[in-house]
């Protein structure tokens, strides 16, 4: 008897210090500075999954917030694209755990220069990079990236995630015990009972409910006289960490009937393959009806979450007609605030008949065509219809329970086109369906999705054996369509050592783009939330006139292509100074009318920066990156003067509207900069022209100690700085 006992207690011991040692506190840092808050955090419903990590808001939702490594390791994954997370990095850990920092601006610069240098070996715009392992050491706490808004997000945040490294199993990296403030309790709002009823889910796809509001704990000491049968509840809550704070998932939530734990749910941890369960973890017809989140408090069919550590018969109660249940559901967040409610919960029915199961409004369609499908096996149906043959196929796993699956003709028209109804809206979907159209002719026709305010969503479409077909995630009303409009490209500006343009289709959205300057292709970075492309002029294109294009195509295959000769603005192909040099002398006007004469102030340090033009985008942003940096330059002894073909007139508005703290130089007749070299040959549309390059000379003594020829406009301070 003592072995045994000793044996579960070492067990027990075991288990305990391997799970402490696993979460070890002060092991990750926040990857930001400061306060911190959040948008967002671990397991929170969204559509079709769970929020899988934490959105660190940034300042004033500002872009361009240092990134910082939460703990020792090496960069062992990069992630550039237009969707999910968009510019991310992964950080393995020698603890088994990876950290991951999404939607991010920019990397820091031995980052980029890797990731580029790759993307234009494989000539790919969107790519996955994983370096070789400890090839990018990081140590916790060093400079990573900076954030930003690219990929899925929907505002200025970093997202930021713990995972296995081996299972790649998502974790919540508040077990890690990171500070985070919150001292308000969550609140449930209402409670849903469900009537478990498994034949008439089969038909309609979900239970019949009864809903209570519950405020200022009226509740308190409620009986529901519910009648015999299967019961589970559902409850709809809220939870911020401060008054002004994002709605947030909860974190645990326990049942206890006749003061005995029934039912437990905890989000600690889940995989990536069952974060579409979200959609039976939810009343997904209620979500469905009126965007309703409704947390199911019981584990329906198909739910195989690892949320559940206690769950008497899966969280179900059988009612006969003499019980009489006490029942309290109890919430909590992470930092172990509460809210609860208390109520009587018996067999037997209510004289005054306060209880209402309602139906969803979705429970009344009628099919043309209709077969059960089953989630172990794939499923087909298929209906004609005066030469109309439309074909729904489910593979294995696509349903999360038996379901009645139905095709319609509906008898409406929308702009000339017949209206399908492929099944009930309001069902769930744990993988993608395939629907098919049979025409006869396939050329840019687009499966259409109309949402229920008739709003027309695209579905990425493909051809095969006389039929298109898409791979749908949510059922409903479907058109065939026709798509002939081609994309457009517009605002292009191809401005010294980058470009950018403004792409976009109005319907089906862009696929494919290829930039390319002499032939050669050219890496580019496309925003879809900006419609913007945009990207800097490489170092091996030379001094001299270029040929850029632009090519794009659009989901539907329609294409558009813009050409445009140009001059690159920073080789200063005629510029012969140097560093070591003697800056050359002049004598002009600043922006107040006096005159400067440069040998006078050129015995100190100097930063002489021309620019093209006046409040002008890029100039604009170089100014303002200067003077949002001036007192650094200050301190490091820098003096600053620009210098364009402006008038003292323009020069003081320039000055004026952007509160710039530093003198403007006018050089109306180009003379300062035929001097440096900086007077050029552009050109622009197929035009030739002379104009002001964009270079930035650093004179010490009245010596050129450097050159800066590929100004960052956004980050022209730190170039001198560095």
């Amino acid at each position: 008897m003592y072995f045994r006992f000793s044996l579960i207690s070492l067990l027990f011991l075991n288990s305990f210090f391997a799970n402490a040692q696993q979460f070890s506190k002060n092991y990750f840092s926040w990857p930001l500075k400061g306060k911190i808050d959040l948008s967002g955090n671990f397991g929170e419903i969204r559509t079709n999954h769970f929020h899988s990590g934490l959105d660190l808001r940034t300042e004033n939702g500002n872009i361009g917030v240092p990134v910082y490594a939460s703990a020792d390791g090496y960069i062992s994954r990069i992630n550039i694209s237009s969707k999910g997370y968009g510019k991310a990095l992964y950080i393995s850990h020698p603890n088994g755990f990876t950290t991951v920092y999404g939607h991010l601006d920019r990397f820091i610069k031995k980052i980029e220069n890797y990731s580029e240098k790759i993307q234009y070996q494989k000539q790919v715009y969107e790519t996955e990079i994983f370096p070789e392992r400890n090839f990018l050491k990081i140590k916790k706490g060093e400079l990573i990236a900076y954030s930003g808004n690219t990929g899925g997000s929907a505002g200025p945040h970093l997202h930021f995630e713990i995972r296995n490294t081996k299972t790649e199993e998502i974790v919540n990296p508040l077990l890690w015990g990171l500070n985070l403030k919150d001292n308000l309790k969550p609140l449930i709002k209402s409670l849903y009972l469900y009537r478990i009823d498994n034949n008439y889910k089969t038909h309609y796809g979900n239970y019949r409910f009864a809903k209570f509001d519950i405020s200022n704990h009226s509740f308190k000491d409620k009986i529901i006289h519910a009648g015999t049968g299967v019961f589970a509840f559902g409850i709809t809550y809220q939870d911020m960490i401060h008054d002004a704070g994002f709605g947030m998932g909860i974190y645990k939530i326990r049942i206890y009937v006749d003061n005995k734990l029934y039912f437990e749910q905890k989000v600690d941890k889940f995989s990536f393959s069952n974060t579409r369960k979200v959609n039976c973890y939810m009343d997904y017809a209620l979500f469905d009806e009126n965007e309703t989140r409704v947390v199911k408090l019981f584990i329906d069919d198909g739910n195989n979450l690892n949320f559940y550590p206690i769950a008497q018969n899966r969280g179900k109660i059988t009612l006969k007609k003499s019980d009489k249940l006490r029942i309290r559901i109890i919430i909590s967040d992470f930092a172990k605030n509460k809210d609860s409610i208390s109520f009587v919960l018996t067999g037997e029915n209510s004289i005054k008949a306060d209880l209402q199961f309602k139906q969803y409004k979705t429970d009344t369609i009628k099919y043309h065509q209709s077969a059960l499908f089953y989630p172990h096996k794939t499923n087909i149906l298929k209906y004609e219809s005066n030469g109309e043959t439309v074909k729904v196929e489910a593979p294995v796993g696509v349903f999360y329970d038996t379901v009645l699956f139905g095709i319609t003709k509906t008898d409406e028209i929308f702009e000339g086109k017949n209206v399908w109804q492929i099944s009930n809206s309001c069902i769930p979907l744990n993988d993608n369906l395939f629907l098919y159209f049979k025409t006869s002719n396939t050329e840019r026709k687009i499966i259409t999705r109309l949402t229920k305010e008739k709003q027309k969503k695209p579905e990425i479409t493909f051809e095969k054996d006389g039929f298109i077909y898409a791979k749908i995630k949510n059922t409903g009303l479907f058109i065939l369509d026709i798509d002939t409009t081609k994309p457009y490209i517009t605002d292009v500006i191809i401005d010294e050592n980058k470009f950018s343009a403004i792409i976009k289709d109005n319907f089906t959205g862009i696929k494919d783009y290829l930039v390319k300057i002499d032939d050669k292709w050219i890496l580019a970075y496309y925003e879809p939330k900006k419609n913007l492309i945009e990207g800097k002029i490489p170092d091996f294109i030379k001094c001299g006139i270029h040929k850029f294009s632009l090519k794009i195509s659009d989901n539907s295959g329609n294409s558009n292509v813009f050409e445009q000769t140009f001059s690159t603005n920073n080789c200063l192909k005629s510029m012969k100074l140097k560093t070591g040099d003697k800056a050359p002398n002049f004598t002009t006007k600043d922006q107040n009318g006096n005159t400067v004469n440069f040998s006078e102030i050129s015995k100190t340090k100097v930063v002489l920066y021309f620019y093209p033009k006046d409040d002008t985008p890029g100039c604009t942003a170089e100014a303002c990156n200067l003077r949002d940096n001036y007192e650094m330059l200050l301190s490091k002894g820098y003096k600053i003067f620009g210098v364009s073909p402006d008038s003292i007139k323009q020069h003081i508005k320039f000055i004026e509207k952007y509160k710039l703290p530093f003198d403007l130089l006018t050089d109306e007749d180009h003379k300062i900069a035929e001097a440096y070299g900086t007077w050029v040959e552009k050109s622009m549309y197929g035009r030739s022209y002379m104009g002001m390059a964009r270079v930035t000379f650093i004179i010490e003594n009245g010596t050129i100690t450097e050159i800066i020829e590929k100004v960052d406009t956004k980050n022209h301070a730190n170039q001198i700085l560095k």
